[in-house]
């Protein structure tokens, strides 16, 4: 292995542990492997985390609705992997802009949120946000919703 992949000693180190650390699970609480924590998380929690991303956006008066949705893992180790998740989904029907012009312009903010565009709707899966940086999201959304 050290041949094949030209790496040092601490390199093949720290692959050693963190394979073993995902061969013994349960290490893993101790050990902070983010995907994994995301993976991993209970569907209520995510359900909890939809909810509140939704009422800070009600707060801003962006209407909203949670929705039932399939999270992808993506990646070169997941790539065609899904797990049940929840989305909030934006009312963009009122405005005169596109759910893909909104899409878009999120993309470039300072602070960049990535949305799911999926057949004209605009959705928010939460499975991959941490639930401190909900309110921020929130704040992020609604800003640049003010602008369109």
């Amino acid at each position: 292995m050290m041949r094949a992949l030209r790496a040092d000693k601490f390199t093949i180190a720290a692959l050693a542990y963190t394979l073993d650390c995902y061969i013994n699970s349960q290490k893993l609480p101790s050990v902070k492997i983010s995907t994994h924590s995301m993976i991993s998380t209970n569907l209520e929690e995510i359900k909890n985390k939809a909810t509140f991303l939704s009422l800070k956006l009600s707060e801003y008066n962006i209407l909203n609705n949670i929705v039932k949705n399939q999270a992808q893992c993506e990646g070169g180790t997941l790539p065609e992997t899904y797990i049940p998740s929840y989305a909030v989904k934006i009312d963009i029907t009122n405005n005169k802009v596109s759910a893909k012009k909104y899409y878009h312009s999120l993309l470039k903010c300072p602070s960049p949120v990535v949305g799911i565009l999926k057949k004209g709707e605009i959705l928010f899966d939460v499975t991959a946000i941490d639930k401190n940086e909900l309110e921020q999201t929130a704040k992020v959304i609604a800003e640049n919703f003010d602008k369109i």
